[in-house]
């Protein structure tokens, strides 16, 4: 990635980590965000699953409900540790990863992309 696309990863970084512990806040204000959730626990992911940009794990547990694994990447540090708490599941993994720079170990079923409510 150029200087550019670096420099405004550095700046996304910087504002969810920023935002971490204030983050699921929205999702009790807005109703399009609550109708996004209910959508979102209606989704297939099934066998093992990687959720990028797992965020505060709130997409998380509804996957995990229906996979048989769950590997959660986020580069913000917090993310994963608000997400580990949030998540009460023996089937999800929580990792630190830049999603650019990642190589998975292995192939997975479903990929799920991070959701941002903005």
């Amino acid at each position: 990635m150029g200087n550019d696309g670096d420099s405004l990863l550095a700046e996304q970084l910087a504002y969810y980590r920023a935002r971490a512990a204030e983050y699921d806040r929205v999702y009790a204000e807005r109703e399009d965000l609550r109708r996004l959730s209910a959508l979102v626990d209606g989704l297939p992911s099934v066998g093992d699953v990687l959720e990028l940009a797992c965020g505060t794990g709130r997409w998380t547990r509804a996957i995990a409900a229906r996979a048989r694994s769950v590997t959660a990447l986020d580069a913000a540090p917090e993310m994963p540790d608000i997400a580990r708490a949030h998540t009460a599941s023996s089937r999800v993994r929580f990792l630190r990863a830049d999603v650019f720079a990642w190589q998975p170990p292995r192939r997975y079923d479903t990929v799920a992309p991070g959701v941002v409510a903005e």
